[in-house]
């Protein structure tokens, strides 16, 4: 598995709109949804192995974006969306109160889900939109306007865990001998987001799709959550405890864990 790269050239092809501008670094996750800690970065493919980590100080950044997809839309025009739903996640998941275990809070999906495609596409390093997802993807963020048609599934659950998880494209086969689902994945405290294209009919997921919940306009949307039989932590990324279907995954799939505080004795 190649070192990891996170900082692209000072000049280079935007991940996003693919022109060649200054680049400028872009938090994953996006600043604001999650206390920016010390993190370790790895490869899911060598998860555990220290000498192929790369350490962070304030989150993990990719230095793949140019300024005016980084700031101006993902970080005016769509972030603010996200941080709002997951600011109110987490008081509910963090609260000593009795709460029923299934809830919902008014969201902005459509800038939601345009948030995540933008901080799906900022992962790796000189990655410009290139195959059908990937060029759809970058067109519905450069695009506010753009409608997000049901070609796009964007599956998300309560994530209660401290690794994150950032995969730009992964294929999960459930048996053999069906193709592979293409999927692209954000998990971070407290939400986990499976961004799937084109699914065959035949897979089903117990998973809210929040393009359902899409409305003409950026109006608030109650958006429904549920306590109840969430998925494993290292869901979808490795196969599950059955070791029914497989995971294959890009260069670009990684996790990142917090680092210990080092307490210095005087």
């Amino acid at each position: 598995m190649p070192f990891l790269q996170t900082k692209g050239p000072l000049t280079g092809k935007c991940n996003i709109c693919g022109e060649t501008k200054k680049l400028t670094e872009d938090h994953v996750p996006p600043k604001g949804v999650i206390k920016m800690s010390s993190v370790s970065l790895s490869h899911l493919a060598t998860f555990g192995q220290a000498k192929n980590s790369r350490d962070f100080q304030q989150g993990v950044k990719f230095r793949s974006l140019c300024k005016s997809c980084n700031s101006h839309l993902l970080g005016s025009l769509y972030d603010p969306a996200l941080v709002v739903l997951c600011n109110k996640v987490s008081n509910y998941l963090q609260t000593n109160l009795a709460l029923p275990s299934t809830t919902s809070f008014d969201g902005q999906p459509d800038l939601i889900i345009r948030s995540i495609l933008g901080h799906i596409l900022a992962l790796g390093v000189l990655r410009e939109p290139n195959g059908e997802f990937y060029e759809l993807a970058a067109e519905l963020v450069l695009n506010p306007d753009k409608l997000i048609l049901n070609d796009l599934k964007v599956y998300y659950w309560l994530y209660p865990y401290q690794h994150q998880v950032s995969i730009r494209g992964c294929g999960i086969t459930t048996q053999m001998g069906t193709p592979p689902l293409f999927a692209a994945v954000l998990k971070f405290v407290p939400l986990a987001f499976m961004v799937v294209y084109k699914p065959n009919p035949g897979y089903q997921f117990p998973h809210l799709n929040m393009v359902d919940s899409l409305a003409a306009g950026n109006n608030l949307i109650p958006l429904d959550f549920n306590k109840n039989n969430l998925p494993p932590r290292d869901y979808p990324e490795l196969p599950d405890e059955a070791g029914a279907g497989a995971v294959l995954h890009g260069e670009d799939s990684y996790v990142a864990v917090l680092k210990p505080k080092v307490i210095k004795i005087r």
